[in-house]
C-alpha cells in the first residue's frame, strides 16, 4: 500500500513538469510569432488582404546598399569674375592738397576737382569779377567765332583774352600785345607768316589756340579747363613757388599771397590785382546756366 501512494506521487510529479513545460513551449511560440509581426511592421507595412486572397508571399530582401561612387576630382579653379569697382567717393571739402611734383592732367584732376568745389568769390571783390564776367558774355560773338574755327569753348577764349589783355576781344590772347604787329614778348612771332599784320581778333585767337594746342582737346570738363588756363600762363606758381596760382583763383578763398609782375620776375610781397580765370568762370555759369560741370 504504501508503494502505491509513492508511485502515485511520482506520477503527479511528473504530470506537473509536463504540463509546464507544454506551456513554456507554448509562451515561446507566442513571443516568437509576436517578434516576427514587429519586424514585419518595422520592415513595411503589409497590405490587408481580401479573405479570398491568399496570403502575400514573404517579402524580398532588401536589396543591397548601391556603391558609393568616388568623389570627382577638384575641377581646375576658375578666375573669379572682375569686381565692379566702386563709384568714386566724394571729394573732401576744401582746398585739395597742392601737387608740385608734376604738371600732367592726371596727376593735378583730382586737385582741380576739389578746388572748383571749394572755390569761393571773396565778397569784397565780388563786384570785379562779376564786372568782368559780363565782359566775356557780351563779347560772346566774337569769341564763338573762334570756337566755330578751333572747337575751344567760346568762354575759355573769352576768359583768356580776359586773362591776357583786359578782354573786349581787341588785343592778341596770346599774352595781350596788340594786333598791329607780331608779339614780342613770350610767346613771340605770333602769328607766324603767311598772316600779315594788322590781324584780326579771329585770326589772332586761332593762331593762339592752336599755338597751345587747346584744339586738340574734346572734352572740356572743369578739370581739363583749370589745367588748359594753368597751362597758358605758366605752371612757374607751382613748381617753383609751391603756390596755387593767382592766374586761376585770384580773389578767391583759394589766392595765396605773390605774384610775378613781369616774365621770370616773381614778387613774394606783390598784392594780385586781378581776377583769376576760375572765379571769373563760376561768375560766367551764374550769367548763363547753360555752361555746367
Amino acid at each position: 500500500m504504501e508503494q502505491y501512494y509513492v508511485f502515485t506521487a511520482v506520477a503527479a510529479g511528473i504530470l506537473v513538469y509536463i504540463g509546464e513545460f507544454i506551456k513554456q513551449r507554448m509562451l515561446i511560440g507566442v513571443i516568437s510569432e509576436a517578434l516576427g509581426r514587429s519586424q514585419d511592421q518595422n520592415a513595411a507595412p503589409a497590405t490587408q488582404a481580401a479573405p479570398s486572397v491568399p496570403p502575400a508571399l514573404p517579402a524580398a530582401p532588401a536589396p543591397a546598399p548601391a556603391p558609393v561612387a568616388p568623389a570627382p576630382a577638384p575641377a581646375a579653379s576658375v578666375p573669379a569674375a572682375p569686381v565692379q569697382p566702386h563709384p568714386p567717393a566724394p571729394l573732401p571739402a576744401g582746398p585739395a592738397p597742392l601737387n608740385t611734383d608734376h604738371i600732367d592732367l592726371a596727376d593735378l584732376k583730382n586737385e582741380y576737382l576739389q578746388d572748383w568745389q571749394a572755390l569761393v568769390i571773396m565778397p569784397e571783390h565780388a563786384a570785379t569779377v562779376e564786372a568782368d564776367a559780363r565782359k566775356v558774355v557780351e563779347h560772346k560773338d566774337a569769341y564763338q567765332a573762334v570756337e566755330a574755327a578751333t572747337g575751344v569753348p567760346w568762354w575759355v577764349v573769352g576768359i583768356i583774352d580776359m586773362m591776357e589783355g583786359g578782354g573786349g576781344a581787341d588785343t592778341n590772347p596770346c599774352n595781350g600785345q596788340t594786333l598791329k604787329r607780331r608779339t614780342t614778348n613770350v610767346p613771340e612771332g605770333r602769328p607766324p607768316a603767311p598772316l600779315e599784320p594788322p590781324f584780326t581778333f579771329q585770326q589772332a585767337a586761332v593762331d593762339a589756340m592752336t599755338y597751345m594746342g587747346f584744339d586738340k582737346i574734346k572734352t572740356w570738363t572743369i578739370d581739363v579747363v583749370s589745367w588748359v588756363f594753368e597751362k597758358q600762363n605758366g605752371f612757374g606758381y607751382r613748381r617753383y613757388h609751391h603756390m596755387r596760382s593767382p592766374y586761376l583763383y585770384g580773389f578767391s578763398n583759394l589766392e595765396q599771397p605773390g605774384r610775378y609782375v613781369t616774365d621770370h620776375n616773381f614778387d613774394p610781397a606783390a598784392p594780385n590785382r586781378q581776377a583769376g580765370a576760375l572765379a571769373i568762370l563760376k561768375a560766367i555759369t551764374a550769367l548763363d546756366p547753360s555752361i555746367k560741370f
